[in-house]
């Protein structure tokens, strides 16, 4: 299959100009500025050589071809948002994952041996991976006037100053 130089983001704007008729509104409602929005509409001239919309008197209307593609656009689009959205299941009792769960070790203790159980029952493939919470990162800001930690092979740098980042795994009861 060869599908053409069209991006799927300009199938979206396709629709939004054909619908609205009106380029600045066609940006406004897809979040784009007019001039983005323009340029899109002349990308989509040339690609089906057609002027898609022409003005007739104080507004646009649709060529033939434009009308047509608009007809189809519609239930494509529909189908295509649910083809995009579609996820697998997360079925509990047969996967096969690890999850890494940072916690302070008063939670741990609290909930730990209760959530391993529930786990073990309800996911016998599941690993559960108990990671400790550093103090010096939970108690230290995440940024100051505007600077983020960077993060680098297992170390949170905040400028000036390296924090050592979690210890190695700790397992809970059972795993």
């Amino acid at each position: 299959m060869h599908l053409p130089s069209l991006d799927l983001n300009s199938i979206v704007v396709l629709h939004a100009l054909l619908e609205e008729r009106n380029v600045t509104r066609a940006g406004e409602r897809l979040g784009m500025s007019q001039p983005g929005t323009s340029a899109a509409l002349g990308r989509l001239r040339r690609h089906f050589n057609d002027p898609l919309l022409e003005r007739e008197g104080g507004q646009y209307v649709l060529t033939p071809l434009a009308q047509g593609l608009y007809d189809q656009l519609g239930r494509m689009l529909d189908d295509l948002q649910r083809l995009l959205a579609a996820q697998p299941r997360f079925d509990a009792a047969t996967a096969e994952r690890r999850f890494v769960v940072q916690c302070s070790d008063a939670v741990l203790t609290v909930l730990g041996p209760r959530l391993v159980a529930a786990v073990a029952r309800a996911a016998p493939g599941v690993s559960l991976d108990f990671r400790g919470v550093n103090q010096a990162v939970v108690h230290r800001p995440a940024h100051r006037a505007g600077q983020r930690p960077a993060r680098r092979a297992g170390r949170l740098q905040w400028p000036g100053r390296a924090v050592k980042g979690p210890g190695p795994p700790r397992r809970g009861p059972g795993s």
